[in-house]
């Protein structure tokens, strides 16, 4: 892997059962781990197919349900149009028999790709309070500098509330509270 790159992992997940005379068919496919470029591939090569691509706000999933949605087409779409690869084989996994049917269960995928490597704060939580303040000598002066300078909660802690409502003084309750 170069440099300043990682790794993007994606699980498709394809639900599948048999129907009588038909074989088997994928009933829904839920596919974790899309980032928006490739949501927006499939979104366009699914966009005649009723129901539509859904994105699950909650947690990103990205689900395809309906026989018009084929886990192998999915696949091979982000694979040559995204750039993934296949991890390892495919998962087998049996579903709880609900409503009735027979022979249902899960086909799991792991795809990868490399993916730029982001970075949103790399600086220590802290640091840019010692560079302003200029703080400087030994580690454990900082440190007790730091804590001096870093703004005090206005509400009192837990242990401060709990403490004064146990001894059932309200007036050393209100005194930590005004301070």
């Amino acid at each position: 892997m170069a440099e300043g790159m990682a790794e993007n992992w994606v699980m498709v997940v394809s639900e599948q059962h048999r129907y009588q005379g038909v074989s088997y068919k994928s009933d829904i496919i839920v596919i974790s781990g899309l980032d928006p470029g490739d949501r927006q591939v499939l979104e366009y090569k699914y966009s005649g197919c009723d129901p539509p691509c859904l994105l699950d706000s909650s947690d990103g999933r990205f689900v395809l349900k309906g026989p018009c949605y084929n886990p192998m087409d999915v696949i091979n779409a982000l694979m040559t149009r995204r750039g993934y690869k296949v991890q390892g084989s495919p998962q087998q996994r049996t579903l709880p028999n609900i409503h009735n049917k027979d022979d249902k269960f899960a086909f799991i995928y792991h795809l990868s790709k490399e993916a730029p490597l982001r970075r949103t704060d790399t600086m220590p939580s802290g640091w840019k309070l010692v560079k302003e303040k200029g703080l400087g000598g030994s580690l454990l002066k900082d440190a007790v500098a730091l804590a001096r300078a870093a703004p005090r909660p206005c509400a009192p802690s837990l242990e401060e509330v709990d403490g004064a409502r146990t001894a059932g003084d309200t007036k050393a309750y209100n005194r930590q509270v005004s301070k």
